[in-house]
């Protein structure tokens, strides 16, 4: 759109109003505030927005259910969904009720600037596709002979788009969607559907959608996974009849569906991979806490109730014995609630450093203090290896401690009866590194790559009785990263495994800092 858009923000926070009036202002657009969804629907019905950004928790009527009135209003307005409580039940309602995205709070200034682009270049592609329509009534093989201009908007959106004729072949699409499908060469004019794709399920919905017996479903909504991708397919038939072409809001279009002659199909493909991602991780953080704080929390109340009921009995020796293990639990708990907290200030950015030099020996001496033990409970012994001319490191000393306190505490608790904890201090190319080697059960080649996710644990007969959260290893490859270091594992199944942390040297580290400011300079 050459001129200035107008936008409406619906959001019952004044400061999400104000900042989003301030970021449209500044991009050359025209913006217009509501705090509840009443007042929005009267500015809607005052003014011809282009673009809608809508909290979906308003109080009194929620954001969800207006959407379908404000298409009825126009049909082609652009909605973005505001909201702090997306899940993929939620997104695919929203989908069918006409939402062209999802805006996760909190969000940036640059993140709303990317959103609002995108809306208007949709909002543009729906008025020229508008315009097209009432241009003219004939067969998408001619509309597609004079689709320059609207192949260039389709090019440049995110979300995939096919297009095909009555006789399904293709007619239409952009790269996002080439992109998705893992098709790398330009395919033929008017090629047909199906075997072109590589994909059965998305050629078999197509053709189905062009087939007489769909006549009474006007849109279809399916999953379907592309290799490493999700992606949530819209399939919808498009017929000649003029109450298809924007005059019913899209709810009752979907239920109710005019008949009329088929012309073709358009299919629009977005990645949902990154929400199923946030669902995958949502479900084993629920499991995790489900076992991890119930446990505990189970144990402490059954002590507490033998010692309540009297049958503890009298004897002191068995009451501290109760009351110890009750401490332990309570422990386990506080480091549970330490290990989310850190790592959700590590995700927000909200983690104040202190960097100074730091003697990585004495950290680790410390920590194997901690640790001796609860491994000599298992009969492990701890050695000490270390160069007396390692120089200290620049870093956090805390973070450190919590690097080096979770490598240990796997070490041990992952070990053998028996077993063996090595900690050696090396330098290696302006690196201070540090080797923490087990000979405890080992890791299988296959979940390498995944032990450094958050709750990720390697699930095997051996590991099945040892307690954990599966953040251990998260916060370690964040605390180094933030560092700037690195780090490397090695393990063999039934022989050990070994942790390379590598860190700059204090002095490497500011000389190449001292460098890199004077060359800058």
């Amino acid at each position: 759109m050459e001129e200035p858009a107008n936008i409406l923000v619906v959001d019952d926070e004044l400061g999400i109003r104000e900042g989003c009036r301030r970021v449209i202002t500044a991009m050359g657009h025209r913006a217009e505030v509501a705090a509840t969804g009443e007042e929005a629907l009267e500015l809607a019905k005052k003014h011809a927005f282009d673009l809608i950004l809508l909290d979906m928790k308003l109080p009194g009527v929620s954001g969800m259910d207006i959407i379908q009135t404000f298409h009825e209003i126009d049909p082609d307005l652009v909605c973005i969904m505001i909201t702090g409580y997306a899940t993929i039940q939620t997104a695919v309602e929203a989908t069918k009720r006409g939402v062209f995205e999802y805006l996760p709070k909190p969000f940036t200034p640059d993140e709303l600037i990317a959103i609002i682009n995108k809306g208007l270049e949709r909002r543009r592609w729906l008025l020229e596709a508008r315009r097209l329509r009432e241009e003219r009534e004939r067969s998408l093989l001619a509309v597609a002979e004079e689709k320059s201009r609207s192949r260039t908007i389709i090019n440049c959106m995110m979300d995939g788009v096919l297009v095909t004729n009555r006789e399904g072949q293709l007619v239409l699409y952009n790269p996002a969607a080439m992109r998705m499908l893992g098709i790398k060469t330009a395919l033929p004019e008017a090629v047909p559907v199906r075997g072109t794709l590589g994909h059965p399920e998305l050629e078999e919905i197509i053709a189905g959608s062009l087939s007489p017996a769909a006549s009474g479903t006007a849109m279809v909504v399916r999953e379907i996974e592309v290799g490493d991708l999700v992606l949530m397919a819209n399939v919808a038939a498009i017929r000649s009849q003029e109450a298809l072409t924007g005059t019913q809001p899209p709810v009752e279009r979907q239920s109710s569906p005019e008949q009329g002659e088929i012309l073709g199909c358009v299919a629009v493909l977005r990645d949902i991979t990154r929400l199923k991602e946030v669902e995958r991780i949502k479900s084993q953080f629920v499991s995790m806490v489900s076992h991890e704080l119930r446990a505990p929390v189970a144990a402490i109340q059954s002590y507490l109730d033998l010692m309540l009921s009297g049958l503890a009995g009298d004897d002191p020796e068995q009451r501290r014995h109760m009351l110890i293990r009750c401490s332990e639990r309570a422990k386990a708990l506080i480091a549970l609630v330490d290990d989310l907290l850190q790592l959700s200030r590590m995700e927000a950015g909200r983690v104040a450093r202190k960097l100074e030099p730091v003697a990585l020996e004495d950290v680790v001496r410390e920590v194997m203090e901690l640790f001796q033990s609860q491994a000599s409970e298992k009969g492990i012994s701890m050695q000490l290896h270390s160069s007396c001319s390692v120089p200290p490191v620049l870093a956090d000393k805390e973070d450190i401690t919590r690097v080096v306190t979770n490598l240990v505490s796997n070490a041990v608790k992952y070990n053998k009866e028996g077993g063996r904890v090595d900690l050696t201090i090396s330098c290696s190319d302006g690196y201070v590194r540090l080797d923490v080697a087990d000979t405890g059960i080992g890791i299988p080649e296959q979940e390498l790559p995944r032990i450094w996710e958050e709750f990720h644990r390697v699930k095997t007969p051996e590991t099945r009785g040892i307690s954990g959260t599966g953040l251990g290893l998260s916060i370690v490859k964040k605390i180094v990263d933030a560092h700037h270091g690195h780090l490397e594992v090695e393990s063999k199944v039934g022989e050990g495994s070994v942790f390379r942390v590598y860190l700059p040297a204090a002095s490497d580290f500011r000389s190449r800092e001292a460098a890199s400011a004077s060359g800058s300079g």
